[in-house]
């Protein structure tokens, strides 16, 4: 009943947004690594488009994640406009942090999300749209 409302859900953000979560297979042999995909997410009050990825146990530490989070932000800025994008993992995650990192999230904020019927702390990670930024620059240069 859980794995049904989790698809449903899925398919909700399909049509709602465009985008949600996808099977992540690796190019050459089409095996699976994991699932990755942008979400909507409320923190703090605050809707925001969120990356999340779970990359499989044998494939972690093999720059999977680096590779799959780079091509997920340009899914969110190239495809999709989103001004921004956010991350959250829990503080124990050093490898979530890196790979973040790697890609150019930075640090916003810290606070407790209920997991599991448990608050525990997460790290919010953002990065913004540049080339938005960069847009929106020139068109107002050339409004003039």
């Amino acid at each position: 009943l859980e794995v049904k409302g989790w698809i449903n859900k899925i398919i909700q953000q399909y049509d709602s947004y465009g985008y949600s979560y996808f099977i992540v297979e690796e190019a050459d042999n089409k095996r699976i690594l994991g699932i990755a995909g942008i979400i909507k997410t409320t923190i703090n009050s605050t809707t925001s488009a969120e990356i999340a990825y779970i990359v499989k146990k044998d494939y972690q530490g093999l720059n999977y994640g680096t590779k799959i989070v780079h091509q997920i932000v340009d899914l969110a800025f190239d495809n999709f406009n989103l001004p921004q994008i956010v991350a959250q993992f829990i503080p124990e995650n050093i490898a979530s942090k890196k790979i973040l990192e790697k890609n150019g999230f930075t640090y916003e904020f810290s606070y407790q999300r209920n997991q599991n019927g448990l608050l525990k702390d997460h790290s919010v990670y953002q990065l913004k749209n540049q080339s938005l930024s960069e847009d929106k620059k020139i068109m107002r240069n050339n409004e003039f």
